[in-house]
């Protein structure tokens, strides 16, 4: 949560309290979480390599529940950003081989909630990961089944929804449908300005990076779109009170 808020030095800290907590305890599946939040916050630094690393150690573990789901997730999503498509698809079927399993056996989650790795959530990292692959059709349907699966849970996580809004513009863009990717951002935008967390914001700024480059970016729609993820991002850095080194 303290990496949400853009607070990465804090996060860190933490991090590193739970590393030794989860030692001491000698329990897989706490190890498996903390290996977990190793690879996001190693991701969201931009240390790729270091993500897929702690991913890769953590589904070691095999850890019941669905953190190997995600792990496996993460590694794909990692292997993605790197260019490695033969590497994030084969980690991706991981993922979703893992999430079967947890299905079929009923694996009590003791973590859960808002952190479990639910199809909702499996789905925004397949939709992220066939947009960096240059696979519009599949990035739609994997957020298209991502949005109706959060829909229908009791707790909705507002970032991972936010973000399957962003990989639906970002889709649209990329199949050459500009028209549509304000509408698609229109729910993000909707949200108020202190959900929007780090994650949500640097995924906005990559879309309107992209679309600067695209057909649409010397287009209307294009500097509006500039204009809107601009006014998203301060709104939420002021809202969040997010100063300092560690701002976002």
């Amino acid at each position: 949560m303290t990496s949400d808020l853009g607070h990465k030095r804090q996060a860190g800290t933490h991090i590193r309290a739970a590393m030794v907590a989860a030692e001491m305890a000698g329990d897989p599946g706490l190890q498996a979480w903390v290996a977990a939040t190793c690879s996001k916050l190693a991701f969201w630094d931009g240390q790729f390599r270091a993500a897929i690393q702690h991913a890769e150690r953590g589904a070691a573990l095999q850890a019941p529940g669905t953190v190997t789901v995600l792990l496996h997730c993460q590694a794909a999503d990692a292997w993605a950003e790197v260019g490695a498509r033969a590497e994030a698809k084969a980690s991706f079927g991981r993922a979703e081989r893992a999430s079967e399993l947890d299905l079929a056996n009923a694996f009590h989650d003791r973590v859960g909630g808002l952190f479990a790795c639910t199809g909702g959530r499996l789905a925004n990292y397949g939709a992220a990961i066939c947009l960096r692959g240059d696979d519009p059709t599949r990035a739609l349907s994997h957020a298209d089944r991502g949005l109706a699966a959060l829909q229908r849970q009791d707790v909705r996580p507002l970032g991972t929804i936010a973000q399957l809004h962003i990989t639906r513009a970002g889709a649209l863009l990329l199949a050459g449908e500009p028209e549509g990717v304000l509408d698609a951002l229109s729910p993000v935008l909707a949200l108020p300005a202190e959900h929007r967390t780090a994650p949500v914001r640097r995924r906005l700024r990559d879309l309107a990076r992209h679309a600067a480059g695209s057909p649409m970016g010397a287009s209307a729609a294009g500097r509006r779109l500039q204009g809107v993820v601009e006014t998203a991002v301060r709104e939420a850095s002021v809202a969040l009170c997010l100063t300092g080194p560690d701002s976002d």
